[in-house]
């Protein structure tokens, strides 16, 4: 399976990457640098430098995934101009979209560790105005 994957080189990310690679997946990793193009090659990715704010060859390049991943954080607007352009392109596909967060959706930085604000799955869940509406 080819998967395109963002935010591969973030705590969510590197985890599922390295899993994904790990179980034969050809995986292409979005990067924003060559730092992070670099530590994708390491975990087995095939790095793909570009910029979001340059957003259509991006879109030519999730073309030919059959699954992305989302599991990037960036600022609310920026996230929902990238994901709501890559939903479009992706309509009528057989992509797969997966869209994934961290503690961060819950308006608590915990940089991946654990912390007595953590809620589980079956506990009740309000999000904030600023985050949906």
């Amino acid at each position: 399976m080819r998967v395109f994957v963002f935010g591969g080189s973030g705590y969510i990310g590197q985890h599922l990457v390295r899993h994904l690679v790990s179980i034969g997946h050809a995986v292409t990793g979005f990067a924003r640098s060559e730092a992070s193009g670099a530590f994708l090659a390491e975990l087995g990715a095939t790095p793909w430098i570009g910029d979001l704010d340059d957003i259509a060859p991006v879109l030519e390049a999730i073309a030919s995934a059959d699954a992305v991943i989302w599991a990037a954080q960036l600022m609310l607007e920026e996230e929902y101009r990238v994901v709501a352009a890559m939903l479009s392109k992706l309509a009528g596909s057989d992509t797969c979209f997966i869209f994934t967060s961290g503690t961060s959706l819950m308006s608590i930085p915990t940089n991946g560790d654990w912390d007595e604000r953590s809620f589980a799955e079956d506990e009740p869940f309000e999000p904030r105005r600023q985050i949906a509406p």
